[in-house]
C-alpha cells in the first residue's frame, strides 16, 4: 500500500508540474504538498519492517488514514448537498466552485477596486456597466 501511495505522489508532483508548464494555474502550495508527500511515503516505505515501533506505527497511520478517509467522504457528501441546494435556489450556477457559505461568482465584487477600475478578477468595472446599460 505504501509503495502505491509513494506512486501516486510523485505521479501527481510529475504531471501537475507538466501542467504549469503547459500554462495551468496549480498553486505552488498544492505540488509541494505532493513532493513532500512523496518523499515522505518513500521514507516510510525505507523502515524496517520487522521493527516493533514500526509495526505500531504504521498502524495508527493506517488507522488515521482510514479516520481521515471517511471524514472526507462526509465532507463530499455534505458539500454536494449543500452545492444542489444553492443551484436550485438559483443562487448559483452549476459550474461555481464553493468556498464557505458563498461561491466565488457571489464574491467577485468584493475583491474589486473601490474606484471602479480592475479588481483582483482582473475585471474592467466600466465594460461591465456598459453591458449592463445595453441589455
Amino acid at each position: 500500500m505504501l509503495a502505491w501511495l509513494a506512486y501516486f505522489y510523485v505521479a501527481l508532483a510529475l504531471r501537475e508540474q507538466i501542467l504549469v508548464a503547459n500554462g495551468s494555474s496549480i498553486r505552488g502550495w498544492w505540488i509541494t504538498h505532493h513532493a513532500w508527500s512523496a518523499g515522505t511515503a518513500a521514507l516510510v516505505l525505507s523502515l524496517p519492517i520487522d521493527s516493533p515501533a514500526v509495526r505500531v506505527f504504521l498502524t495508527r497511520l493506517l488507522r488515521w488514514s482510514a479516520a481521515q478517509g471517511v471524514v472526507m467522504i462526509l465532507q463530499n457528501r455534505y458539500q454536494r448537498r449543500r452545492m444542489y441546494t444553492r443551484i436550485a435556489l438559483g443562487r448559483n450556477a452549476a459550474m461555481d466552485v464553493v468556498s464557505g457559505v458563498r461561491s466565488f461568482s457571489r464574491l467577485r465584487g468584493a475583491f474589486e477596486d473601490e474606484e471602479g477600475g480592475r479588481g483582483v478578477w482582473g475585471r474592467d468595472k466600466e465594460r461591465e456597466r456598459g453591458d449592463k446599460d445595453e441589455k
